[in-house]
Formats: structure tokens, sequence, C-alpha cells
């Protein structure tokens, strides 16, 4: 038997190379990510993060000084109170793990506008053993 390279031949190799590639494609996100927020002009940058259930966000102060009218030290509180860092000053950072799923909504205490939420997917974390 020999194999010939008609126009059929080539689309059906063509469909299983295809199918072979999305079979062996990673499906949707299911490791822990980490993820940076920039806080930036009194803004959260970018203001919505989407990470999976033990991942870590990191916020990191870049205002460029501490404004004499408008101090930029940032003070982050999840409007749940789910989380509340310390006050940060520019060219520090603060971040933590999200180990369960939901919406985290945050502010700065002291900069309304600076604002943004953390959407988090996946199962919960299970709490660890206790010895």
């Amino acid at each position: 038997m020999t194999w010939s390279t008609g126009p059929f031949q080539r689309a059906l190799l063509c469909l299983a190379l295809l199918t072979m590639i999305v079979a062996l494609a990673p499906s949707a996100k299911t490791a822990p990510d980490e993820e940076d927020i920039i806080l930036f002009a009194l803004q959260a940058h970018p203001a919505r993060v989407e990470v999976t259930t033990g991942s870590f966000v990191t916020w990191m102060n870049r205002e460029p000084v501490n404004y004499p009218a408008v101090r930029g030290v940032h003070k982050l509180v999840a409007d749940d109170d789910s989380f509340t860092s310390p006050a940060f000053g520019p060219g520090v950072r603060w971040g933590r793990a999200f180990e369960r799923p939901g919406v985290f909504r945050y502010h700065c205490r002291w900069h309304p506008a600076t604002s943004g939420e953390i959407v988090v997917t996946g199962p919960p974390l299970a709490p660890p053993e206790r010895t």
C-alpha cells in the first residue's frame, strides 16, 4: 500500500495534528499564581486581578514621592475586612496569599480611588492538619 499525498490525505493529517495539539494544550489555570499590582498615581494597576486559590498577590507602592498635600503611603483594607495591610510608603511592597475562592474588593484607607478587586477561583485550600 502506498501513501498518497492528495488534498484529502493532507486535510486528514492536518486535522489529526490539530486534535493532538488541542489535546495536549494546558487547560484552565489550576496552579497558584503570583500577581503584582502597582500602586501609582493613587490608582491600582491593574484594578482587577484573577487568580486561583493559593495564589500570592503583591502590591508594590510605586508612588514617585510622598506627596506634600496627599501622602504617598498606602494602607489597603479589604471591604469585607478579610485583610488589612500595614502602611507602606513609596518603594515598599506588601503581599498575601488567597486561600479561598471569592471576590475580594479592597481600597486604601487614605485614598479611596486606590481600589481594586482580586477574583479567586478554585477550591478552598484544605486547612493544615493538627498534630
